[in-house]
C-alpha cells in the first residue's frame, strides 16, 4: 500500500479527483487545508500500480543487481530466509557469547496465528474504512441540501470533525432541521441518543460472586479488569463484602511474555490467590480444588480468544462470560467480539475511558444492537473500577468536544471568587472550564 497526494480546490474536486486517478474504490487517509487549498491523502495498492521491477526492492535478491533480476518477482517470504542465512554467521560469534535462544514450536505457532489475527483484523477495519467512505459519499448531495440555520454551521463542522460514523451523523443532522440556536441543537442531539440508548441498552451490576471469564481481544485490558473486579467484591462499599480467602484470580493458557508476572503482581497487591492453567485438563484440576472459593475471575487470552473462552466454558459451564472492550474500539472490532464470536457475553465492560478519543463508534454500535453494560475503567491502577456507571458518562465524552466554550457576562453572571494572593500580585480571575470526567 502506497500513499498519494492530491491538492484541489475544494474537498468535492479533489475527491473527484482520487476517484478519477484511483477508482471509485479508493481510501482516503486524511482531509486538510493547507495555504487555501485542500489536501488529500489517498492509499492506493500497489498490486494495482504498474512499476518497473528493477526499481522495486523486493524484486532484487541478494548478490544480484536490479538489472539482472528485472521482470523477476520473488515472494517475502524468501527474501527473509535469504536475508536472515545472510546474516547469521557462526564463526562471528563470540565464545563468551550466550547462546541465542532459539523459538520453541509452541511460540512459532502462537506467533503465527497472532500474525494471522492481525493480518485478518487489519482486512476487517480497511473493509469497513471503505464502507464508511462510501457511505459519506452517497450522504453528501443530501447534507448539502439539509439547509440548516447559519448558527449551527459551526456545530456542523464540529461534528464532521468528530469521527462520528456517517450513518449515526445523517440521523444526527436529520434532527437539526427545524432549529436554530447550538444550545437548543445540543440539547435535541443528547435526547435523541438517550432514547436510542435506553432502548437498546441496559445496566447490569457489577459482579461479586460466581465464575466469570474475562474475554477480549490483546490489549483491552482484561487482565486488570479481571483483578479490579477482585478488588472491588473485596472493597467495603460493597454489601456482600468478601474476604481475601473467598476470592481467586485464575490466568488460562495467556503465554504472553510478562503475562504470568504480572498476574502475580495484582494478586499479591490485593492478597489473594492466583493459579495459572495451561490446558483445560488443568484447569478442571484447578477448579476442583477452590470449590469453596466465592467469588472465581479467569482471565483468557486474545490470541483465538473465541475458542479459548468455549474450552472454559466447556470445562465450567456454570460460569459466564464478559467482554472487555477499549472504550474507543471501532465498530469492526465491536462486532468481531461482541456478535460474531458466537459467545454467549452477559455484559461488556469497558476500558481506558480517559485515554479514549470522542467514543462516537461505540456509541453507534449500542445504538444497533441490545447490549448490557456493566462497568468501565480508567487509569492503570486497582481502585479505578466505576461499577455506578452510566451511559450519560460516554455522551458526557461524545458532546463534550462539540460543547461551545462558556463566555463569561458580567451583566448576567455573579462574579467568579478570586483566590487571596499576596498584594504584590495581581489578581486574575479564570473562567471555570468543563472537565470530561466531573463525574469521578
Amino acid at each position: 500500500m502506497e500513499l498519494k497526494r492530491i491538492l484541489a480546490r475544494d474537498t468535492r474536486a479533489a475527491t473527484e479527483k482520487a476517484i478519477a486517478l484511483y477508482g471509485a474504490d479508493v481510501l482516503i487517509i486524511s482531509n486538510h487545508q493547507i495555504h487555501g487549498e485542500t489536501e488529500l491523502v489517498v492509499a492506493i495498492d500497489l498490486a494495482d500500480e504498474s512499476a518497473d521491477a528493477s526499481s522495486h526492492p523486493m524484486h532484487v535478491q541478494p548478490g544480484q543487481t536490479g538489472r539482472q533480476n528485472a521482470g523477476t518477482k520473488v515472494s517475502f517470504d524468501s527474501i527473509l530466509s535469504q536475508s536472515q542465512k545472510a546474516n547469521f554467521n557462526p564463526a562471528a560469534q563470540n565464545p563468551a557469547d550466550p547462546e541465542p535462544e532459539m523459538p520453541t514450536p509452541e511460540s512459532n505457532a502462537r506467533d503465527y496465528l497472532r500474525s494471522r489475527e492481525i493480518v485478518e483484523l487489519v482486512r476487517e477495519e480497511l473493509a469497513g474504512l471503505r464502507k464508511e467512505f462510501r457511505l459519506g459519499q452517497q450522504t453528501l448531495p443530501w447534507r448539502a441540501n439539509l439547509n440548516l440555520a447559519p448558527a449551527l454551521q459551526p456545530l456542523v463542522e464540529a461534528m464532521n470533525q468528530s469521527q462520528i460514523p456517517q450513518g449515526l451523523l445523517a440521523l444526527l443532522l436529520d434532527s437539526l432541521k427545524d432549529l436554530q440556536t447550538p444550545e437548543e441543537a445540543l440539547q435535541v442531539l443528547r435526547q435523541e441518543m438517550s432514547q436510542i440508548l435506553a432502548r437498546q441498552t441496559a445496566n447490569v451490576p457489577t459482579p461479586t460472586e460466581g465464575v466469570h471469564i474475562m474475554a477480549g481481544p490483546s490489549g483491552a485490558g482484561k487482565t486488570l479488569m479481571a483483578a479490579r473486579l477482585l478488588n472491588n467484591a473485596l472493597s467495603a462499599n460493597v454489601s456482600s463484602s468478601l474476604e481475601p480467602e473467598d476470592v481467586a484470580l485464575i490466568s488460562y493458557q495467556d503465554t504472553r511474555v510478562g503475562a504470568w508476572s504480572q498476574t502475580q503482581m495484582l494478586a499479591a497487591k490485593m492478597g489473594i490467590d492466583c493459579f495459572r492453567a495451561p490446558t483445560q485438563d488443568i484447569l478442571r484440576v484447578v477448579m476442583e480444588e477452590l470449590s469453596g472459593k466465592k467469588f472465581i475471575v479467569i482471565d483468557t487470552p486474545g490470541v483465538q480468544m473465541a475458542l479459548r473462552v468455549q474450552e472454559v466454558l466447556a470445562a465450567i459451564p456454570k460460569a459466564q462470560c464478559h467482554a472487555v472492550m477499549p472504550a474507543d474500539s471501532s465498530n469492526t472490532s465491536l462486532d468481531r467480539v461482541l456478535l460474531k464470536s458466537n459467545l454467549p457475553i452477559q455484559s461488556l465492560f469497558l476500558s481506558k475511558l480517559d485515554e479514549a478519543s470522542p467514543p462516537w463508534s461505540l456509541l453507534d454500535f449500542l445504538s444497533h444492537n441490545s447490549c448490557a453494560v456493566s462497568a468501565c475503567s480508567t487509569g492503570d491502577h486497582l481502585q479505578n473500577l466505576m461499577p455506578d456507571f452510566s451511559l450519560q458518562h460516554l455522551l458526557d465524552l461524545a458532546f463534550l468536544p462539540l460543547s461551545p466554550l462558556p463566555t463569561s457576562n458580567p451583566e448576567r453572571e455573579a462574579p467568579l471568587p478570586t483566590a487571596v494572593l499576596p498584594p504584590q500580585a495581581p489578581v486574575v480571575a479564570v473562567p471555570a472550564q468543563p472537565s470530561a470526567f466531573a463525574w469521578r
